[in-house]
């Protein structure tokens, strides 16, 4: 069952791209183009301090008319960081993203962030699912029909 499963069985793999918090937005932009990344964690002195991303941009810099090269990553930043432990259940992550209005989440254990769960990755995951219960279905249905 999916609700069951932990975040790390299959969140995506590999730590976020990480971005200094005095960077500018166009800079920021420019990693998230070259790395294909729609996020980036904010970091100061090494340590995450926040969360950028695409929405971030839209809303809190193209919406208001800004210069992306004249604002730092910091002033447009999402901010805590809200982040979910590795073991916790994929349920867990859904309710949180849910809860905060947010589409994806740093995952962390001891090592600090070791990767991301996203809307997208759970979406992925419920529709594997799907298709092992209708191959399941199938299978039940061709052998029960098999003894007529």
């Amino acid at each position: 069952m999916l609700s069951k499963k932990k975040v790390i069985d299959i969140m995506r793999k590999g730590p976020p791209d990480k971005i200094d918090s005095k960077v500018t937005v166009t800079a920021a932009a420019i990693i998230m183009r070259q790395s294909s990344r729609s996020t980036l964690i904010v970091v100061e002195g090494g340590k995450p301090i926040g969360i950028v991303t695409e929405t971030d941009l839209v809303r809190r810099v193209i919406a208001d008319n800004l210069v992306p090269a004249e604002i730092n990553v910091r002033e447009i930043m999402s901010t805590p960081l809200i982040t979910i432990d590795s073991k916790s259940t994929v349920l867990d992550a859904t309710k949180k993203i849910q809860k905060n209005g947010i589409r994806g989440l740093p995952v962390i254990d001891n090592d600090g962030i070791i990767g991301m769960i996203t809307v997208t990755d759970i979406a992925l995951a419920v529709a594997r699912e799907s298709e092992k219960d209708e191959s399941l279905i199938k299978a039940v249905m061709r052998s029960s029909y098999a003894n007529y």
